[in-house]
């Protein structure tokens, strides 16, 4: 492999850096290489940290370091910055409650919509939550959305969890007043480093503050969390300013932008806010195919994009194509036509089962089968009507969800304040015992269809979408149900390497292909319009940006409503 002058400094500079460029200029190669020398050099595999922003990204981070170090890769410490927080205030014994994973979370944002009215998403929700707990500073109670924040602050302290925000930030704080030590690693990599947040970076420069050795990788113009407090190029800024030396790098030769693509591209990412300055990026001197079509129905769109990759792979038996979405609903929607067509594909979207709609779908499988804890059953209750404040009410006086409904479903009337709590109360206990008793006459499954769409009366038009999908795993599963409860809702295995992969844009980070599909490219899909925060048009930019530069022989990009992006008029 010919490196070109930066990367072989970068691979020799022994300190801190961070490595700026754009798409395909190589900040990922060059950071693996830069551990393939410390490896060389003789340096302990353990000593090594990679610090990810998802399970996901760790895992597949620690199977591209497989395939370029061998053996030695395993033996590196992968995770999130949560899980090295973790490990290390666990070896205090200050860590306190248990850990709420993102179904837990939320099922608890779920509950926090419900009791401040929120009228958004869930993912809104998840945004707001988290652009406020990824900050430094303390909320105050005049911020917008303060109210949502705070009830779900209350729910996971009520129930002695704490979630990965909490966890970073105890760690950094216990940093700061030397009650616990660093990550137990010599040096640290951090790739996409444009899109932490407030407290993961301090994290971050605290460890370099300690004599850890860290590296980042960046692009600003690939930042693609700024909803939920990713600081983009603030993070460059910051890193340079810092009182520590953080050698700066900046590759300025792309290996997959081409000359017409990086000039469409940039014009649609040019009119983002908060940009770096990279200088002139060396490009191909070849053309990239772009073309942008309109159809007449999403079916139709999904019918061209199958003939297109059908007649690809008949030509191009090697070639590796992408199928990039927004968001996670749209990626699932296409695979059932995948699923059809026997495509073997791998989905990068989201797994269903972490879902609000889908998670409160399986947790009333578990009431029917009297395998529910707590959580469930309060999930349930809170999807089927009730306040958090009743739920809370009901719980204090010693119910548990195991086994609930076959013992009969008992509710204590007389710890609900709220005459017209009560009355839900009773109306849920009704609707669950008669319906349980029917299991006489009608199959589990049966029963179980029958209540979800009970509840799906109360649940937001996304929540049903994902409670429907949910639905249908269910009651197409052979076998026992109760037995194999956790196959139902295990996570698919995921291949790097497949030819075909399909899902959301923020999964494609670090990928390449020889052709990338866009379906959807509508007016409310770039920039996505939320219901209650509505457009971000520099996030969006960015967003779009990411996507278009993933490969540099095709770039098909489609839509289906009458009104197509904003951004497309910069590919014409």
């Amino acid at each position: 492999m010919q490196l070109n002058q930066i990367q072989k400094q970068i691979i020799e500079h022994d300190g801190n850096s961070i490595i700026i460029g754009a798409p395909g200029t190589g900040k990922t190669l060059s950071m693996i290489l830069r551990i393939k020398q410390l490896l060389a050099q003789g340096a302990n595999p353990e000593t090594i940290g990679v610090a990810c922003f998802t399970p996901k990204a760790a895992s597949l981070t620690k199977s591209w370091l497989l395939k370029v170090l061998g053996q030695d890769a395993k033996r590196i410490k992968y995770g999130t910055f949560k899980d090295f927080a973790e490990a290390e205030l666990k070896t205090t014994g200050s860590l306190v409650g248990e850990f709420a994973d993102n179904s837990q979370m939320r099922r608890l944002l779920h509950q926090a919509k419900r009791a401040t009215g929120f009228k958004g998403s869930i993912h809104e929700a998840e945004h707001i939550v988290r652009s406020f707990k990824s900050k430094a500073k303390k909320p105050q109670n005049t911020d917008e959305h303060y109210d949502l924040f705070s009830k779900y602050q209350d729910l996971i302290h009520n129930r002695n969890w704490y979630d990965r925000y909490d966890c970073l930030r105890q760690h950094l704080i216990s940093l700061r007043n030397d009650m616990a030590q660093p990550s137990r690693i010599k040096y640290l990599f951090v790739d996409n480093a444009q899109d932490m947040n407030q407290i993961q970076l301090l994290w971050t420069l605290e460890h370099a503050n300690s004599g850890i050795k860290v590296t980042l990788a960046a692009d600003d113009d690939q930042c693609i969390f700024q909803r939920s407090g990713a600081m983009g190029s603030k993070v460059i800024d910051t890193v340079r300013e810092f009182e520590i030396r953080f050698e700066k790098f900046v590759l300025d030769t792309s290996y997959r932008l081409t000359n017409n693509l990086s000039e469409k591209a940039y014009k649609v990412v040019s009119l983002a806010d908060q940009r770096i300055s990279k200088g002139d990026v060396n490009t191909l001197n070849v053309e990239t195919s772009i073309e942008v079509k309109q159809y007449n129905s999403k079916i139709q769109e999904i019918e061209a994009l199958i003939s297109n990759i059908r007649h690809y792979f008949k030509n191009n038996v090697k070639g590796k194509v992408a199928v990039i979405t927004r968001n996670d609903e749209d990626a699932r929607f296409i695979a059932k036509f995948f699923l059809q067509e026997g495509f073997p594909f791998t989905d990068f979207s989201r797994n269903i089962w972490e879902m609000p709609g889908s998670i409160v779908v399986i947790d009333m499988l578990e009431i029917l089968l009297g395998v529910a804890n707590d959580v469930v059953l309060k999930n349930v209750l809170s999807t089927l009507g009730l306040h958090s404040k009743t739920i809370d009410q009901l719980f204090s006086k010693g119910l548990t969800g195991q086994s609930w409904l076959q013992n009969g479903a008992t509710l204590d009337l007389s710890l609900v304040d709220e005459e017209s709590e009560r009355k839900k109360v009773v109306k849920i206990q009704s609707l669950l015992v008669s319906y349980y008793a029917l299991r006489v006459k009608l199959s589990i499954k049966d029963i179980f269809k029958a209540l979800c769409f009970e509840m799906m009366r109360t649940m937001s038009p996304e929540d049903k979408k994902d409670a429907l999908c949910a639905i249908e795993k269910v009651l197409n599963f052979k076998g026992d149900i109760k037995e194999n409860i956790d196959l139902i809702r295990k996570d698919r295995q995921l291949n790097p390497n497949s030819q075909l992969i399909l899902g959301p844009v923020r999964e494609f980070r670090n990928l390449e292909f020889d052709v990338t599909h866009m379906p959807f490219c509508d007016l409310n899909t770039y920039p996505y319009d939320y219901k209650v925060l509505g457009k971000k048009n520099s996030s969006d930019r960015r967003i779009f940006f990411t996507a278009l530069t993933r490969s540099k022989d095709a770039v098909y990009v489609s839509y289906s409503s009458p009104t197509p992006s904003s951004y497309l008029k910069y590919l014409q």
